[in-house]
């Protein structure tokens, strides 16, 4: 996985709810390309993480958050959400990996079941990602 994406990811799955099951992720949301802005990826929370939803059962393909902490399959930190994580106003983020020289800057746009996580440079959008949030059906908010 793209440390970029990795990153994304993680965070996409650190905001989300508990009572979400699974996430549909659009990467190029923004794209003019409409065969590539098309393009989802699904996942679904497990016991060990958030997984492919496409019926692979390779483990790896997982990604855990733990305590806020991104852990890979052998419970190594690959990096810790919480500490690089800062809301500067509102929903507009900053977060800030240890050894990257450049902030990563994104704002998150709230809708109904639907969140749009918009990449900035200096300001301006560069890349949204499309993020669809499924609730369980075990959901207290569904019973």
């Amino acid at each position: 996985m793209g440390e970029f994406l990795g990153i994304m990811l993680s965070i996409i799955f650190f905001v989300t709810p508990k009572d979400v099951e699974r996430v549909q992720i659009w990467p190029y949301a923004g794209d003019t390309n409409q065969q590539t802005k098309e393009l989802s990826l699904t996942f679904r929370r497990t016991d060990t993480g958030w997984c492919p939803d496409d019926g692979d059962t390779n483990q790896t393909r997982c990604v855990t958050i733990l305590d806020a902490k991104w852990i890979d399959e052998h419970g190594k930190i690959l990096f810790e959400i919480k500490d690089n994580l800062k809301i500067t106003d509102g929903t507009n983020y900053v977060f800030k990996p240890k050894d990257w020289e450049n902030p990563l800057e994104f704002s998150i746009g709230e809708g109904k079941d639907e969140r749009t996580f918009s990449i900035k440079n200096k300001g301006k959008t560069v890349r949204e990602f499309k993020v669809k949030r499924l609730k369980s059906k075990n959901a207290p908010a569904n019973r």
